[in-house]
Parts: C-alpha cells; sequence; structure tokens
C-alpha cells in the first residue's frame, strides 16, 4: 500500500480521532467528517501494520507506506483555528503531535526538496462551472508533497476542484 498524504481538513479530521476515539492509534479510525469508509481503512491498516509487525526483511517486503501532512496543513490549522478544530483537540495536543510524530506518520517539510514536485504539480484545476483555473497555494503545496513521495502516493482531499485534476484521478483516496 503506497504512502497517503492528508489536506488540512483531513489532518484535522484525523487529529481529533487521534486524540479521541483512536486513542493515539490503539483503536481504529472510523468514517467520521471528511474521512471516508475507504481513507479510514487505509489508515488502520497503516497504523495496524505499525503497531504489530517488527522490522524484518519479510516485513519489509509488505510495508504498507506512511500517513502523512505537509507543514504547512498544520500551519494551516493553526492559521483558522477556530473554523477547522472546533475544539475537537488542544493546541497542546497538535503541538506534541508535531514534536513527536508517532512512527506511521510522516511530517513532511516545505524545502529544497519539495522544488521538482512542484514543477510536476498541475496548473489548472476546473470549478465547479467546469471553468479552468489555478488550484490555491495550499491545495498545491499537498498535491507537490504527494508528488514528492513517488507515483504510488495516495492524496487525501476535500478541495472539489483539486479532485477533478485529471491527472490526480487514480491518485485521490
Amino acid at each position: 500500500m503506497p504512502d497517503i498524504i492528508l489536506d488540512t481538513n483531513l489532518l484535522a479530521d484525523f487529529l481529533a480521532q487521534f486524540f479521541g476515539s483512536a486513542r493515539r492509534g490503539r483503536d481504529l479510525f472510523t468514517t467520521q467528517g471528511a474521512i471516508s469508509r475507504e481513507l479510514a481503512r487505509k489508515i488502520n491498516y497503516i497504523v495496524i501494520w505499525h503497531n504489530w509487525n517488527l522490522e524484518s526483511k519479510e516485513s519489509i517486503a509488505q510495508h504498507p507506506g506512511w500517513i502523512g501532512a505537509a507543514t504547512f496543513a498544520f500551519v494551516e490549522i493553526a492559521h483558522k483555528w477556530t473554523d477547522i478544530v472546533r475544539e475537537r483537540f488542544t493546541v497542546e495536543q497538535m503541538a506534541g503531535f508535531v514534536e513527536h510524530p508517532p512512527a506511521w506518520f510522516a511530517i513532511e517539510p516545505i524545502d529544497e526538496n519539495l522544488v521538482d514536485a512542484f514543477f510536476d504539480a498541475p496548473t489548472d484545476a476546473l470549478t465547479a462551472r467546469r471553468e479552468t483555473r489555478s488550484p490555491e497555494w495550499p491545495d498545491t503545496i499537498q498535491v507537490a508533497v504527494a508528488f514528492g513521495r513517488g507515483d504510488a502516493c495516495l492524496l487525501a482531499v476535500t478541495d472539489q476542484e483539486v479532485r477533478r485534476i485529471d491527472v490526480l484521478q487514480n491518485r485521490l483516496v
């Protein structure tokens, strides 16, 4: 299974469950908010595999990937705290997560290693009226992070315009 990159809204829903019903990855993530049944299933598969498999040659061949988000997604959550978080977790919890994420979660930096992926990111998105426009900056970052993790990396996004970008169709979850 490939890596999964979460956009800002999905990251907030993920963190709400992580600090709530999923008990820091010790219980299952469920369909809730923007987390679909398929995404919850993929998240649970990755978390369970990492929690129960030892690093051996056999398990490395079956490695399911990581869940991740760009550092920018955490900045966006902080920037729009009241609108996005809605008291589902605290600032201290998010700070602790950023400082010590679980072994199965990758926080992707926005640095020079992402430059090539930005060139590969699509420049056009369709609006609801079927008009073409450039994706918003935060959406482009999420797409570039997914592209930077390789061809098999999946992208979990809530933005409907990004979901309509043709070259992303086989990467969306």
